[in-house]
């Protein structure tokens, strides 16, 4: 049976990386993002590589954003296993108390909330179909203490832990969740920072790329629960 990725922040950093390497595995994709020039750019990629891709503009900070996307991916016809990777991220770091209400929003909406809305809306699809799997991108950052990164830790310990209730609740019924712990990976969330380590140190957005769609295209008679990726340098 044919794999129908959803991808979100497919335009840009690991969610680019993991469509590619997707549509070389022969996975049908749904690009989700906000910038449609950036999606139309990946799709032709992984037309390229033989895949079918569909760019899909939307805000997933809201429900309706992420309604819209997993019906996207419903309305296409044929037989498939439904697979969402949930790469869309979003950081700030520094001390809490200079840190902006909408910054921490940001970050809460786009790494925590959306994700879970999205599982909440494929899950039903999932069921239908026998069975799905999901990949949430996460961070080391939600099991390490990292000083300047309360909200960023925060939001991504929350999609760590509910990444492990979903499977157990659902994995008799053939839902496989994988949440991948990365350390500084080189995408381009570095380059409106203000301070980030050596770029040179951290690890090739490709390779986790790779990563993610390995997990995906796994045999279902196991599943990868956790995964963490570092750099070779370790916490940099």
């Amino acid at each position: 049976m044919t794999q129908r990725a959803i991808v979100t922040g497919a335009g840009t950093g690991i969610g680019r990386a993991a469509a590619i390497e997707l549509s070389m595995r022969g996975c049908e994709l749904i690009l989700a993002g906000r910038r449609i020039d950036k999606l139309h750019e990946v799709a032709e990629e992984c037309a390229g590589n033989g895949s079918v891709a569909l760019p899909h503009a939307a805000d997933i900070s809201t429900a309706e954003g992420c309604d819209s996307v997993i019906q996207a991916a419903r309305d296409l016809p044929g037989g498939i296993e439904p697979v969402l990777v949930n790469c869309a991220g979003a950081a700030a770091f520094g001390p809490l108390h200079e840190m902006s209400q909408e910054s921490i929003e940001v970050q809460i909406n786009t790494n925590l909330a959306a994700p879970i809305e999205l599982t909440r809306a494929i899950l039903p699809w999932m069921l239908e179909s026998g069975g799905g799997r999901i990949v949430n991108v996460a961070s080391m950052a939600a099991t390490r203490v990292l000083p300047g990164s309360a909200v960023y830790s925060a939001t991504k310990a929350g999609l760590l832990q509910f990444g492990r209730v979903v499977l157990q609740e659902y994995r008799d019924r053939g839902v496989l969740v994988t949440t991948v712990l990365c350390g500084a990976v080189d995408t381009p969330l570095w380059d409106d920072l203000e301070f980030s380590p050596n770029r040179n140190d951290m690890i090739p957005v490709d390779m986790i790329g790779k990563v993610i769609a390995q997990v995906v295209t796994a045999q279902r008679n196991m599943v990868v629960e956790e995964l963490t990726v570092m750099p070779l340098k370790g916490v940099l």
